[in-house]
């Protein structure tokens, strides 16, 4: 058992940012339970939301209705994402809130800064995978195949990550990953938000979020 606590793939699973805070502290112990399963939920609730904002719209027939409107085409798409945006802060927020409740609740001590930096990275997680699933979803327009692509993406993204961790081989892989840029867990394992990873995340985010606009303003789209 001892052997496969200091074992990479033990340390892949967990994440080596997470497992430098130990495990007897209410702030380790809350981070590795929140931040080890977080990534499935922004790569499914980027897909399911950010994914559906253009393809849903498409698939139903209503899309040349809503670009009818005397507005932007680029316009309503950039509001549609900024709904998206507001409604995954609430889980950051609740993230950071739940914390603080807890920690006062048994007396435990946080680091309130550095797990206030880790929320922005949860939230720049969320937004750069929606940006991705959205560019899918104004390219197929259908959900199903929008979904697919983007889910798939998204997942190839995070293996590539956690794969890279364990094989020496594939660690060159984490480079093309959203997920091991700005880590919730490397970001309060190093208390502070890194400058270069948040930049790789609003780089990526920006490009595919403009290449929707203008796919969208650009092309045709069937009645």
């Amino acid at each position: 058992m001892e052997e496969f606590l200091k074992s990479n793939i033990y340390k892949a699973m967990m994440g080596e940012e997470l497992l430098s805070l130990g495990f007897g502290t209410f702030q380790a112990f809350y981070a590795m339970e929140i931040f080890t399963t977080l990534t499935f939920f922004v790569i499914f609730i980027a897909v399911f939301q950010a994914g559906s904002i253009i393809s849903k719209e498409a698939d139903v027939g209503t899309l040349d209705l809503m670009f009818s409107y005397p507005i932007k085409r680029w316009w309503f798409v950039l509001q549609r994402y900024c709904t998206y945006a507001t409604f995954v802060l609430m889980y950051p927020i609740a993230i950071f809130l739940i914390a603080l409740l807890g920690a006062s609740i048994l007396n435990e001590e946080i680091n309130k800064w550095a797990f206030f930096q880790a929320q922005i990275a949860v939230w720049l997680r969320f937004l750069t995978a929606g940006s991705i699933a959205l560019l899918v979803s104004t390219i197929f327009l259908t959900p199903e195949k929008s979904y697919g692509v983007s889910g798939a993406i998204l997942l190839v993204m995070f293996f590539a990550e956690s794969l890279g961790r364990v094989m020496d081989s594939l660690n060159w892989a984490r480079n093309l990953s959203i997920f091991h840029y700005a880590s919730p867990g490397a970001v309060l394992a190093g208390k502070e938000l890194p400058v270069g990873d948040t930049l790789v995340m609003i780089g990526v985010l920006v490009f595919c979020l403009a290449a929707s606009l203008l796919i969208t303003e650009k092309r045709e789209f069937a009645g």
